[in-house]
């Protein structure tokens, strides 16, 4: 479709041919009103300019009465024609003359009452409204029903628009008649958030309560939503009403499971005010675990919301760790570190926002303690200076669990002994140049590894599914404990000398779309992520069936469609995979559902996630290898200090084998369905 532009306001220089204009484009339009074509578009924008253009000429000071009239009786002409946009100048003229020091016009002054008379005026106040759900397509004179409901909606918005914009005497009997007459409820909870915000509260409460909410029902409109949402407000705090945590925990409940984030929120801290805190960290949980709330989406970043809401992810992180830190007081991070050494001593910390870490840097002789507490996420350098040669003992401790997720020493040759085990949620440990021996067992969260000449003579690397990055460098007899499929893209290995592990290392690291280098960036490695080959053939077929059936809550996979998923699978763990087509491109793993996505690195250093145009497509329009060769990341906000148990690499095998039957081409070529999808639809209309 060619692109439309839309022409500028304009002045009007001479009223009557500006009024010829629009009364044209007015009757072309409604010639047009069943046309979708690039025409009707243009005509409708073009008589929409016009008509801004003539409301702003009428309510300038200069404009005379007699071409305020003109206007009058030429959008009277064209509502009895059946045009009702002129209503909607009519009005727009109404509310603005009655606003405090507009200019004189014919509706200045007038009561609501007086306002009534006008035929125009009472059919768009009169307008009932049934909330902004579309019929569905199946209902009896569903064009009918269309039309009824487009017109409700748009007179329903248009009066929202102007109450919530303006504040005059005539708009506050609009609002009061609209509430209390027409049960306009999404008008309704536009006053009773005015009242709150004002702090009448009874107010508020006394035009929500007006309104049954349906607990029952499982579509529900927005209108609907909002009000539960300021009621339950209500309740909890005792605004307006007697304190019932109760009714506000169903009410908060109801919003939430009707996609509401924020009420999962607040459902959360009424179950902490009525002392649940199980369930208080269960609510606090599920909501953090939406994608929107991921540090690096684009929605938390960059969505246009209220501030209240801008600030939901952080008030969810410290409500969360808060009631963590008070359900398990002595859980929390430890790090040991033996240092033999003079003079300044350096290293780096990656932890949490919020979090305080405890550094004694002399453990032994209890002194030269200090607490850092961190204003932002990341990186932080922590220096000493030590006045006397010899061994220290260096304590670090944070008040939580899972918030320190990196440490790198930058002084070399300076430890000989470093204990992590208390410190489950490292993702990056970076330890090069020293005399000590490093032992990882446990750390199952590492996404980069560097002990690049380093004592350590047996390195066991089994059961880390994220360690995308390994330094092995100038460790000769250096044993590796590993398994057979690893997810390492980037990997270094110069001076190492078992050459049977170097082969079956650098073939996992070709067939994962990765690269040999001779040292790796530690700062990339937050944008690098195992690929969907990596998944499958590190998964066994049982393992894989299992995810499979686990998430078949319908019964649709059949012992038919399951023998061809098999054949699939190993069809996939047969083929050799390709490089994905976008730079800074991967996947995101949204249950059966894969899309494709890209990274990018903003001018203030943050890391921002966007969704590409294509989406499913890029499963649709690839080939298997390619899907095969693009990293794939889960969509979910997981985050370590959350202590979910970590998703199983068959539970990403599983979907990514299910997304990839979408492709009809590939299907088809292998010979495993005519339709991809037909087996399964087949069985649930069966069912």
């Amino acid at each position: 479709m060619k692109r439309i532009l839309c022409s500028p306001y304009e002045d009007i220089a001479d009223l009557d041919e500006a009024l010829a204009r629009y009364k044209t484009h007015a009757l072309n339009v409604m010639d047009e009103i069943d046309d979708w074509s690039c025409s009707y578009f243009a005509q409708s924008n073009q008589t929409n300019r016009l008509g801004h253009s003539i409301r702003q000429h009428c309510m300038k000071p200069e404009c005379s009465m007699a071409d305020k009239e003109k206007i009058y009786k030429a959008m009277k002409e064209l509502i009895q024609l059946g045009f009702d946009r002129a209503s909607d100048i009519l009005l727009d003229i109404a509310i603005q003359e009655s606003l405090p020091n507009s200019v004189c016009g014919k509706f200045k002054g007038k009561s609501f009452q007086e306002m009534m008379n006008y035929g125009w005026f009472k059919n768009l106040i009169d307008t009932d409204y049934s909330g902004d759900i579309h019929p569905d397509r199946n209902t009896p004179n569903y064009k009918q029903e269309s039309y009824n409901f487009r017109k409700q909606l748009y007179a329903s918005t248009t009066l929202y628009h102007y109450i919530s914009t303006y504040h005059s005497p005539l708009l506050d009997e609009i609002a009061h008649y609209r509430i209390f007459l027409k049960k306009d409820l999404r008008i309704a909870t536009l006053r009773a958030s005015q009242y709150m915000r004002s702090g009448k509260h009874k107010e508020a409460f006394k035009i929500l309560s007006l309104f049954h909410i349906d607990m029952t029902q499982t579509t529900v409109s927005r209108g609907e939503r909002e009000a539960a949402l300021l009621l339950a407000e209500l309740y909890e705090f005792g605004l307006g009403a007697a304190p019932n945590l109760a009714q506000a925990l169903s009410l908060y409940n109801y919003c939430y499971e009707r996609f509401t984030m924020e009420a999962g929120y607040k459902a959360g801290r009424v179950c902490e005010k009525m002392g649940d805190y199980g369930k208080a960290m269960e609510w606090y949980r599920k909501v953090l675990d939406w994608k929107v709330l991921s540090p690096t989406s684009w929605e938390r970043n960059y969505r246009e919301e209220e501030e209240a809401k801008s600030l939901l992810p952080y008030r969810l992180e410290i409500s969360y760790r808060n009631l963590k830190k008070r359900m398990n007081p002595e859980g929390h991070d430890k790090i040991s570190i033996t240092v033999n050494c003079s003079g300044w001593f350096s290293l780096c910390l990656k932890v949490l926002m919020n979090a305080s870490v405890t550094i004694a840097w002399d453990n032994r002789h209890n002194a030269n303690r200090e607490v850092i507490k961190w204003k932002v996420n990341g990186w932080n350098q922590l220096e000493h200076q030590y006045s006397k040669s010899g061994k220290h003992e260096i304590e670090i401790d944070s008040d939580e669990e899972n918030v320190i997720t990196g440490i790198e020493i930058e002084t070399a040759f300076s430890i000989t002994k470093m204990n992590l085990e208390a410190c489950r949620g490292l993702e990056y440990l970076h330890c090069t140049n020293q005399w000590a021996s490093i032992n990882p067992k446990g750390l199952c969260c590492l996404k980069y590894l560097n002990i690049r000449n380093t004592k350590t003579k047996r390195l066991n690397i089994r059961d880390m599914h994220q360690l995308v990055a390994l330094d092995i460098s100038e460790n000769p007899s250096l044993r590796l404990v590993t398994e057979k499929y690893l997810p390492l893209r980037y990997l270094a290995m110069d001076g190492w000398t078992d050459l049977s592990k170097k082969t079956q290392l650098e073939e996992n690291v070709r067939l994962n779309m990765g690269k040999m280098v001779p040292i790796i960036d530690i700062k990339r490695m937050e944008t690098i992520h195992p690929t969907v080959f990596y998944y499958l053939r590190s998964s066994n077929w049982t393992e894989v069936r299992k995810a499979i059936l686990e998430d078949d809550e319908n019964g649709a996979h059949d012992k038919e469609y399951l023998r061809r998923l098999y054949k699939m699978y190993k069809i996939l763990c047969a083929k050799t995979p390709k490089h994905c087509p976008y730079p800074n491109g991967y996947l995101e793993s949204l249950e059966e559902c894969l899309y494709i996505c890209r990274w990018k690195r903003e001018k203030d250093g943050r890391l921002i996630e966007y969704e590409d145009c294509e989406e499913e497509t890029y499963i649709w329009n690839y080939s298997w290898s390619i899907t095969l060769g693009t990293p794939l990341k889960d969509a979910a906000n997981r985050q370590l200090f959350m202590m979910y148990p970590s998703r199983t690499n068959a539970y990403f095998a599983a979907m990514s084998l299910l997304a990839m039957t979408e492709n009809k081409d590939e299907m088809e070529n292998y010979g495993l369905s005519d339709d991809p999808l037909s087996i399964y639809w087949g069985n649930n209309q069966a069912k």
